[in-house]
């Protein structure tokens, strides 16, 4: 082990034993192996980094027998100290499936852990030096004809050039390669027991702007799998009208502006600028729209709705989130300029209750559309966004002008006078009288890592970690430099193996969220109750 760091080491065992802590999601032996293992190689890094920064500082050596006794104190005393963390990370993982009510302990399998972390960690550490490596032979050709410095400077700069080329231009060219080619042949599939259907009130039928081809595979199952209206009528009663469904797909047009336009001609064809709600909807990253989200509100009215929603990727949400993020709020933005254009030039009287809709990427795609909070105010009735995420920017300015004392993960602000956040049923209901038009609702849990995964958390300690912490975090959770980011960043895979009104799942607080917003009448708790039972039974 001498040959390595002794700083970087210690440094390297202080990180694992913090990759260990929990976070905001329950993880699996192979995830917290992939969380320590980064772990262990940036807390080397760090290490190494302070002892060069020693060494060159200073210019002295701790005398052998130092070096020695220092690295049999470790010796003796890091394996107990990895044992001893392993049994505390397995206890701390069975504390949060309990708060996260998502089933019993399970065996957290440490040996398999420490193992796979350390193979993990000597790959980083391995690959980081042959980079050193390429950069001194670098910097001793460029030295033979320049001067020492500059060489220094080019070598290094050309040796980050390079890592900067192969992961982004190489690498990422490939993993995008890939993923379209992988997603785009989904996208042709159709799920079983999804159907053409013939009502005029759906677009992909006969005599629509859309071909059933073109949709997509999740805008066939959003046309597809729309209550019919008998369903409706089943719940609502007999005065219930057949939802309107417009749904453009990626294939429809070459780009988002036509396939706007074709939207728009949709909703004219549909008579959907005659329904009593309007809700223009963004779709997450393959162009699925959660279907309770969707039926909740036709339920609620009776029909007397019309859905819009534009597809603007192939791949799944966390694909699109790395490749092209930009385009869901580009056509986000868009999508909403072509309705709100439409839907101003009627006559005020005659128009139907503007509403968005957007959950994950959905509701980052959808804030697009706004340049502010009062913009969004002033632009809509009343809006539904499920899961936001970090970087959004209308979130994020609510967010950092809430009202004091009131906690990053449910502000408050303007003191809720027509903007606010709610994790259950019952902060929905919390002063819902003084509550003013229009309404707009912010559904997040604390723990939902989509929400609060950001790439600050590598140097910066967020404000939910600084504050009271939400009731489905841990008390143990601790902010650490890079340790969190990556935590947050692995747990984001696990945000939908919890149970509803935890992590990423929003489908149990979304009639409670339509009919806050929407305020139908009448209302009543067996609405409500039946209204559940319908969704479930769909």
């Amino acid at each position: 082990m001498r040959k390595y760091s002794y700083l970087g080491i210690v440094s390297a065992l202080v990180f694992f034993c913090f990759s260990l802590l929990p976070s905001l999601m329950p993880r699996t032996w192979l995830l917290q192996a992939i969380v320590s293992g980064l772990s262990l190689a940036f807390g080397y890094g760090i290490g190494l980094l302070i002892s060069i920064l020693l060494r060159k500082t200073f210019k002295v050596s701790p005398p052998l027998r130092i070096r020695r006794a220092a690295w049999s104190v470790f010796v003796y005393s890091a394996p107990i100290v990895v044992v001893a963390f392993l049994y505390l990370g397995s206890v701390w993982q069975d504390e949060l499936r309990g708060l996260l009510q998502v089933g019993e302990a399970v065996p957290f399998r440490g040996l398999r852990v420490f193992v796979v972390a350390v193979v993990i960690a000597s790959s980083v550490i391995w690959l980081s030096g042959k980079i050193k490596v390429f950069s001194s032979w670098l910097i001793s050709k460029l030295d033979a004809r320049l001067p020492f410095r500059l060489s220094m400077v080019l070598g290094v700069g050309l040796t980050l050039f390079f890592v900067f080329w192969v992961v982004s231009g190489v690498f990422f060219n490939f993993f995008e390669t890939w993923a379209y080619k992988t997603f785009r042949a989904e996208n042709d599939t159709t799920l079983e027991n999804i159907v053409q259907p013939e009502t005029p009130n759906r677009s992909g039928v006969e005599g629509s702007y859309v071909a059933w081809e073109d949709l997509g595979r999740q805008g066939r199952r959003f046309i597809g799998s729309a209550p019919t209206q008998e369903h409706i009528a089943a719940y609502y009663g007999d005065e219930s009208l057949e939802p309107i469904r417009v749904y453009v797909g990626i294939d429809s047009a070459l780009s988002a502006q036509e396939r706007a336009d074709i939207a728009v001609r949709e909703l004219q064809r549909t008579n959907a600028f005659d329904r009593r709600i309007l809700v223009i909807a963004v779709p997450t990253g393959t162009g699925w729209l959660e279907p309770k989200a969707v039926d909740a509100i036709e339920y609620m009215h009776g029909g007397d709705t019309a859905i819009v929603a534009q597809q603007y990727s192939y791949l799944p949400s966390w694909a699109s989130f790395l490749i092209d993020k930009d385009v869901a709020s580009e056509t986000g933005r868009i999508l909403f300029d072509a309705v709100h254009a439409e839907w101003l030039a009627l006559p005020e009287e005659e128009r139907p209750m503007l509403l968005t809709y957007g959950l994950s990427l959905g509701a980052y795609g959808s804030q697009a559309a706004f340049s502010s909070a009062s913009d969004m105010l002033n632009s809509i009735d009343g809006a539904v966004y499920q899961g936001t995420l970090n970087d959004t920017a209308v979130w994020r300015q609510i967010t950092d002008n809430r009202d004091e004392s009131s906690p990053e993960w449910q502000p408050q602000f303007q003191g809720g006078e027509s903007i606010r956040f709610a994790s259950t049923t019952n902060d929905i209901e919390v002063n819902v009288e003084s509550w003013q038009q229009p309404r707009v609702l912010y559904m997040q849990h604390a723990s939902d890592p989509i929400v609060w995964f950001s790439f600050d958390l590598i140097f910066r300690q967020p404000d939910w970690l600084k504050e009271p912490k939400g009731p489905e975090v841990s008390s143990v959770m601790r902010w650490y430099p890079f340790v969190t980011f990556i935590q947050v960043a692995v747990d984001q895979i696990a945000a939908h193996s919890v149970t509803d009104g935890r992590g990423h799942l929003y489908g149990d607080t979304v009639v409670e969220a339509w009919r806050a917003v929407t305020q139908p009448e009448p209302w009543d708790e067996d609405n409500k109750h039946r209204l559940y039972y319908y969704l479930h039974d769909r």
